[in-house]
């Protein structure tokens, strides 16, 4: 550590600020005082340098608490950011272990608190969320100036604000609009839609396509009114949305034109209308373009194509910058695309063969796991199920299922064409075990809650994890209706599923070394899916189902629900989200570098490829996993199970 003179008593201010800005107050109140006692004050003139360019690594985290400091990279000539009270630099360098990647100069008569180097690596060890904040920080910073690009690409392109690009203002008309009147202001104006608006408010919209499909396709008057042609209700984004919240709006949604309005208020004035292809500026690596290839796709091998083109759009879209969570909910997205139009194309080649008994059978097909949950890495092989309504004589029961399955089994190989492997435990729709009529798959249900011997505690934690794709969803609330019923009466079952979440622990020793496998293909290395990212699942499932959250599967969804109404696991529930979060972070990084390098992405990590910062903040999540398990266990008499 470099050898400074001594400096004042940290002042008063100097500690409220601590106490009250993040990631500082994110710290139990004694360590946050041991942290305040450590820091240093410097005061900074106007231009002085306090960090230099290419320096050897820094040895303090510097936390501005009066002033302005400038952050400049002189090798491209450009302005990284600039600080201001509350706000830290220096941690890129503490946490690389580099030369510095950027200048730092005080704009103005600057004050900071400098916290040495071994203390702020104490402190990220000690707390997962306080590491957590910084490690996310320069992940995006690296990500995103990983790649050169042009100032205007799309590096810059998808933090931008969607009101950022709208090219017009708004055509607008109200209901009563002739669509002959309405398409011809829309070809004067050359625009490709018309926001049907009432008292300042979308009501409506009508496109190019609702045009040609619902006007001249089907010879519709030229004076029926918009309102009977328009698209509702409509889907609007404040305009100052990021471009990827809208990437995934469209996508989650299934339109492909967003109403831009001006706040979230519903008086808010309309701004303009953006279009998928507005949003696609990106080019053929957008996620826009690949949900409109699938959606256009006519056979197999093009589905295949475009599954094998995702792996390349989640390196660009990773190396640009956009955050892991955003990617995996884009690439889960277009994975439900993809499986939704494999689903069309086996029943459209079957469809000679379908039986009278199933022709107004509703019927809903189910993503399972981690598809189930959106939390698809970028590999996986497939877990999914069929549901289907109940009626008709046994022997109509018979065709349906034979169809059904016969249609599951069509799709489980396009999806093993697509990169999705079978499953290796049979979890697949085409198995007639799991292509049930509703009353079936909801004895099924109450069979495992009512009678949790070890192979229902396995299937339980797939199944539980369940989502519609394609179809009637209203089966899917059917059944979760049936399984609030069943949780309410038999309680018994939290305990033997918490005893069921310990059966997997982190790949730690008792002395903070990695547990790694010594042999095989994957000799040196551990299954952070396996060790670390299951676990947390199994974690948050127990809780969420205790408090019969059925509404989603997601972890996060899980963590918040059951740390918002049980308010003894609430710390429990929010370390694991901050531990969740970084192994996700950590998984996907990983995955996107072996397809950088050409390779197929796994979830083996091998420790020494991490850096020193990475392996000490794993130990720190690992040592909180095997914490919430221990808290898990006696919550729910799970300890007393595993003896």
């Amino acid at each position: 550590m470099d050898e400074r003179p001594d400096r004042p008593r940290v002042p008063d201010r100097v500690a409220t600020l601590i106490e009250t800005t993040a990631p500082f107050s994110l710290l139990e109140p004694t360590v946050r005082a041991l942290l305040v006692n450590s820091l240093l004050v410097e005061y900074f003139e106007a231009e002085e340098q306090i960090l230099a360019q290419g320096a050897p690594v820094t040895a303090y985290l510097y936390i501005v608490e009066s002033g302005c400091v400038r952050l400049v990279d002189n090798a491209e000539r450009r302005s990284v950011d600039v600080c201001g009270e509350g706000d830290t630099f220096g941690a890129a360098g503490l946490l690389m272990e580099d030369p510095l990647p950027f200048e730092a100069t005080a704009a103005e008569p600057t004050v900071c608190a400098l916290l040495p180097a071994e203390r702020f690596h104490m402190f990220c060890e000690q707390c997962v969320p306080f590491g957590q904040f910084f490690a996310a920080r320069l992940d995006r910073a690296t990500r995103a100036t990983s790649t050169r690009i042009g100032e205007d690409g799309p590096q810059a392109y998808f933090g931008t604000r969607i009101g950022a690009l709208v090219r017009c203002r708004p055509l607008l008309c109200p209901p009563e609009t002739a669509v002959r009147d309405a398409a011809r202001l829309m070809r004067t104006t050359r625009v490709g839609s018309i926001v049907i608006a009432r008292n300042g408010r979308a009501v409506g919209i009508l496109t190019d396509t609702d045009l040609r499909n619902k006007v001249v396709a089907e010879s519709v008057p030229g004076d029926t009114p918009v309102a009977d042609l328009m698209s509702s209700p409509v889907h609007t984004l404040e305009s100052n949305t990021p471009v990827i919240d809208a990437v995934i709006s469209m996508s989650k949604q299934g339109v492909h034109h967003l109403v831009i309005t001006a706040n979230d208020d519903p008086a808010s004035p309309i701004e303009g209308v953006i279009s998928d292809k507005d949003i696609s500026q990106a080019g053929d690596r957008s996620p826009t373009v690949t949900i409109r290839r699938i959606e256009k796709s006519v056979n197999i091998s093009e589905l295949a194509r475009i599954r094998y083109d995702t792996d390349r759009l989640a390196l660009h879209l990773y190396s640009r910058g956009v955050h892991p969570g955003d990617l995996m909910e884009i690439m889960t997205e277009i994975i439900d695309r993809l499986t939704c139009r494999a689903i069309c194309l086996a029943e459209e080649s079957l469809q000679e063969l379908k039986p009278p008994a199933a022709e107004d059978r509703p019927w809903v097909w189910l993503a399972l796991g981690s598809k189930g949950r959106r939390e698809m890495g970028l590999t996986g092989d497939q877990d999914n199920a069929l549901l289907y309504a109940d009626g008709g004589n046994e022997t109509e029961n018979a065709e349906v299922q034979q169809w059904f399955c016969l249609v599951a089994k069509r799709v489980n190989l396009v999806l093993a064409e697509c990169g999705f492997p079978f499953c290796r435990g049979g979890v697949m729709a085409a198995n007639p075990k799991w292509c049930q009529p509703l009353e079936t798959w909801k004895e099924t249900f109450r069979t495992w809650i009512l009678e949790p011997v070890p192979n229902a505690l396995m299937h339980a934690s797939i199944f539980f994890d369940l989502r519609a794709v394609h179809g009637d969803a209203s089966l899917v609330d059917a059944l979760k209706d049936d399984l609030v019923t069943s949780l309410r009466h038999e309680r018994g079952f939290l305990a033997f599923l918490a005893a069921n979440a310990l059966t997997i622990r982190p790949p730690i020793s008792f002395f903070r070394r990695f547990l790694v496998d010594h042999s095989g293909e994957y000799r040196n290395t551990f299954d952070l899916k396996l060790h670390g990212i299951m676990p947390l699942i199994d974690l948050a499932r127990v809780p969420a189902l205790d408090v019969r959250f059925l509404s989603s599967s997601n972890t996060f969804d899980r963590l918040e629900h059951a740390g918002n109404a049980l308010s003894d696991v609430a710390v429990l529930t929010s370390s694991a989200a901050d531990a969740y979060r970084y192994l996700l972070d950590l998984r996907l990084g990983h995955q996107v570098k072996l397809i950088g390098r050409g390779l197929k992405p796994d979830n083996h990590i091998n420790p020494a490829d991490l850096t020193k910062t990475q392996q000490r903040m794993l130990r720190a999540v690992f040592s909180t996993v095997r914490e919430l398990q221990e808290s898990l266990a006696h919550r729910y008499g799970a300890h007393m199970m595993r003896r």
